[in-house]
């Protein structure tokens, strides 16, 4: 589930941060004014901000999340214990596929993290050159539409 904030949402629907929620039950505890302290506790998040992913100086439409969609495996840790890698795969303001992993704070052990890395280093993005209109996932793949209509 991913909600754009208003807030941050800007013009010709790009937007600069996506709210990343695990699981579709949990929404509703986002959304609702009158969430108890148990409701919020319950609600596994992370914020997707592409502005914090900056390394050098990039253009404004190179900082913009233009579509934006999850992508997710299920990684087993032994033979009792699993947990699912999250990625946010998004097209920016210049029209290329990037690829960002997106750990959960539950997540943070060094047996966690060295997994999520080997898993989002299979993930296979195009050249910058290549340029996309849409990306859509079913979680556990991708297809990217190119500008040309190739997959």
């Amino acid at each position: 589930m991913i909600f754009f904030p208003q807030e941050y949402t800007l013009s010709q629907g790009a937007s600069k941060r996506a709210l990343i929620i695990t699981k579709l039950s949990q929404t509703a505890a986002v959304i609702n004014p009158c969430r108890t302290d148990e409701n919020k506790a319950e609600v596994k998040i992370v914020i997707f901000d592409i502005l914090q992913l900056q390394t050098e100086n990039l253009t404004a439409e190179a900082k913009k999340i233009k579509i934006f969609t999850p992508f997710f495996s299920n990684l087993h840790i032994d033979e009792n214990n699993s947990f699912y890698a999250f990625a946010a795969i998004y097209i920016n303001g210049m029209n290329q596929l990037k690829a960002k992993l997106c750990i959960f704070p539950q997540h943070f052990s060094e047996a966690h993290f060295t997994m999520f890395n080997d898993w989002f280093k299979t993930i296979y993005l195009p050249p910058l050159e290549v340029k996309f209109v849409d990306v859509k996932s079913a979680g556990a793949f991708s297809l990217a539409l190119t500008e040309d209509g190739k997959l």
